[in-house]
């Protein structure tokens, strides 16, 4: 994250590690968050104060697939131009 720009008062970040083919898999599988006894992943959904996110996903050598989201409360960009999006096979969304 900081190395596009600024977080400022909290940031926190989700990764979902599987055979995800789209997003909706991906954000179902946070939202359930299955095996966290305390719900981390769905809590950091439903924060309310995390006015953005950023997401990448990509290929995982153990995992297969990967998906990392980071939550910001504020957030400034630096003034630099915006990567192109990387295309990854089976992920329509990135």
């Amino acid at each position: 994250m900081e190395m596009f720009g600024q977080w400022q008062t909290d940031a926190q970040e989700s990764i979902y590690y599987g055979h995800a083919v789209d997003a909706e898999f991906v954000l179902f599988g946070l939202l359930i968050d299955d095996g966290n006894a305390n719900r981390p992943n769905r809590d950091r959904l439903f924060t309310a104060t995390f006015t953005k996110v950023g997401l990448a996903t990509g290929t995982h050598k153990d995992k297969t697939k990967m998906a990392v989201l980071n939550f910001a409360v504020l957030y400034t960009s630096m003034s630099q131009p915006t990567p192109a999006p990387v295309k990854v096979p089976g992920y329509p969304w990135t």
